[in-house]
């Protein structure tokens, strides 16, 4: 059988292979081997085997696309197999029949196997629509191994390959064929590609990077037809239009594979239906991964698969445990480019989504999806370094306020209080389900991160996790000195703050005989030299505050671009006092007034913590720093509007 692991094939046929009854696992794909290992994991006492149709070790399925691209070989997709005692692996055995009543699997060869439990990772198969001319040479899938090892035979003959489907999938297939400049076009029937996972301005994003490597596009079309007389000659589309080809790929979704549990009287739907517990209508068998359905769903991806084996494992380790659901998410590189996505993005059900928060840069693209001020979904295009911490956010479905909205309009990001904190218990690894615990554990032992993640398993499916486990392996962080000039900076702007509340109005030149200097705030001429003088200062000084947060200009000069600011805020009150002279001011006068002095208290406060940043590394700080930041910046905007109304009643008046 080219079994790579001990195998019954010295069975008889027909034999009952019998000792202390094992819970076997039918199914080694990923889904199906983590839940092995996290039965191991657990200490579980009980004997398990597992079985497999491929007769291959084990492999990251994630992966094949990079096989295909080249960017990875054979070996790098094995994945270990446990090798604890009371463990049995057969792989190239495929289970065809269960008995429910009498507790026993059947192989292909005869031989029958009792269980105590029984694990359905039954997985899934491509999804081959009902198109003339599919059984032509030239026709394939990608799914599992075979189909990336014929395709990457196919490549060398092929001249004009045709890619259906413009899921992950179909794109990661297209890029494949095309990395020796073979001509590669794309169909997908919905207006924009990735649909399920993104909306369609990251989607538009996705594809122009996509054409830019020679890859072609066609949405909102479908194939009618194949033609060829024994080869793939051409596809027909919708509407008539012809394509040469040579090669087509099928990359249109997947089927659960039900037909076992369904011959054996277990109730299935598009899925094997499961309750809470992960268990089947038999009390004794349980499903997970894509052939599973639970509350009427049907996942599909590998994350929720792995989440469901570990909560398996927890339950049959020690009885307690709910699966209540997964969280649609994903993180990883599309070709190259980052691509996020988590929760509800879908646009195809407007209704549910009632508002899309956007930021846009040159470099990126991020998004939103509010249902009732709550957060449903994100997507996004290009690096995103706080996506786990709004992924969190998503997963919980949480309000989001305000001021995070307009956090999230000028930063591209929100920060939460403890936002970089993580409990013991936060899941590192979505596609393993490693949680921070873990990686700690091995962080103390003084592991490279390469090497916890060789001993964790994380990073090691689609590698985006990585510089979470990095940030997690730090050492405890060095402490620095107080920062001089944003100390000084934010004292001085409080002991403004208490000259403005504690002065009284300084007085002004009512005879000739009065002092020249007491006309400053009187003289017309004097009041437009300062004035003019204030609002060059406090343009400036937002210029240089937008430019140090934007993604160009003074982004690698931020200490540089923070005291010029501070210094020019210095400016800015001292020369407040010189225009003012805290005469009393009232309507109009009173409100410009109370919000400049506003935002040299803000600032003032968020510059003294921004000094103590470097010598006291702490979170709870960090928090308030943020929060204070914001509440200036927000202060900062009304400021514009009051000056344009204050310069135009002046002269107006």
């Amino acid at each position: 059988m080219g079994s790579h692991f001990p195998a019954p094939a010295s069975a008889p046929p027909g034999a009952v292979v019998q000792g202390d009854k094992p819970i076997i696992i039918v199914g080694n794909g990923p889904v199906g081997l983590h839940c092995l290992t996290e039965l191991r994991r657990r200490e579980l006492t009980r004997p398990v085997m597992i079985f497999g149709r491929e007769e291959s070790q084990p492999y990251n399925r994630v992966a094949l696309s990079s096989l295909i691209q080249g960017e990875a070989s054979y070996e790098s997709l094995l994945t270990p197999v446990s090798t604890a005692p009371d463990t049995a692996c057969h792989f190239g055995f495929e289970i065809n029949r269960i008995d429910a009543e009498h507790k026993t699997v059947t192989d292909h060869l005869g031989n029958h196997y009792e269980y105590h439990q029984l694990i359905l990772a039954l997985g899934s198969r491509p999804h081959l629509p009902d198109t003339p001319g599919r059984g032509l040479t030239g026709v394939y899938t990608f799914r599992d191994l075979k189909d990336a090892q014929a395709l990457m035979s196919r490549h060398a003959r092929c001249r004009h390959c045709v890619v259906i489907g413009g899921g992950l999938l179909g794109i990661e297939a297209a890029k494949g064929m095309a990395r020796y400049g073979t001509r590669v076009t794309l169909i997908h029937h919905a207006p924009y590609l990735m649909n399920r996972q993104l909306d369609q301005t990251a989607s538009e994003r996705l594809a122009k990077s996509l054409v830019n490597e020679r890859l072609q596009i066609r949405v909102n079309t479908t194939v009618e037809s194949i033609g060829g007389n024994s080869r793939v000659e051409l596809i027909k589309l919708r509407g008539g239009e012809q394509l040469e080809c040579d090669t087509v790929v099928y990359a249109t979704g997947i089927r659960p594979n039900i037909e076992l549990a369904r011959a054996a009287g277990i109730s299935v739907g598009t899925g094997i239906r499961i309750d809470d517990q992960l268990r089947t209508s038999r009390p004794d068998i349980f499903a997970i991964g894509e052939c599973a359905e639970h509350r009427g769903q049907i996942y599909g991806l590998v994350g929720p698969g792995l989440e469901q084996a570990a909560s398996l494992a927890q339950l049959l380790s020690t009885g307690e445990g709910d699966y209540t659901g997964s969280l649609l998410a994903s993180s990883l590189k599309v070709t190259g480019v980052p691509v996020y996505s988590a929760g509800t993005v879908s646009e195809y059900n407007p209704g549910y989504i009632d508002c899309t928060l956007k930021h846009t840069t040159d470099r990126h693209y991020r998004a939103l999806k509010l249902h009732r001020g709550r957060l449903l979904g994100v997507s996004g295009v290009g690096e995103w370094p706080g996506f786990q911490g709004i992924q969190a956010l998503a997963a919980k479905q949480a309000r989001i306020w305000p001021w995070q909205r307009w956090q999230f309009h000028l930063t591209g990001d929100i920060a939460t209080p403890g936002g970089d904190s993580f409990d013991d218990a936060a899941i590192v690894c979505n596609c393993r389900q490693i949680p921070v615990a873990d990686i700690r554990a091995l962080a103390r032992q003084d592991l490279s991160v390469d090497d916890i993640c060789a001993r964790s398993g994380a990073a090691q499916v689609c590698g985006s996790c990585r510089p979470l486990v990095a940030k997690l392996a730090e050492q405890q962080p060095e402490t620095g000195a107080i920062a001089r000039l944003p100390l000084i900076a934010g004292m001085l702007s409080l002991v403004y703050l208490l000259l403005y509340l504690a002065l009284p109005a300084f007085p002004v030149r009512h005879s000739i005989q009065d002092p020249q200097w007491l006309q400053l705030w009187t003289d017309a001429t004097a009041r437009q030299w300062t004035g003019y003088t204030l609002l060059g200062l406090m343009v400036l000084s937002l210029v240089v505050s937008a430019s140090k947060r934007g993604p160009r200009g003074w982004a690698r000069k931020f200490v540089l671009a923070r005291n010029l600011h501070l210094v020019l805020t210095l400016s800015m009150a001292t020369l407040l006092l010189v225009h003012t002279g805290l005469q009393d001011s009232a309507n109009l006068n009173f409100y410009l007034f109370s919000t400049a002095v506003a935002l040299i208290a803000l600032g003032g406060l968020t510059s003294c913590l921004a000094a103590f940043e470097p010598a006291n590394p702490s979170l709870r700080l960090k928090a308030w720093k943020r929060r204070l930041a914001m509440s200036h910046l927000i202060a900062a905007w009304p400021l514009p509007v009051l000056l344009g109304f204050h310069i135009f009643t002046v002269y107006y008046f």
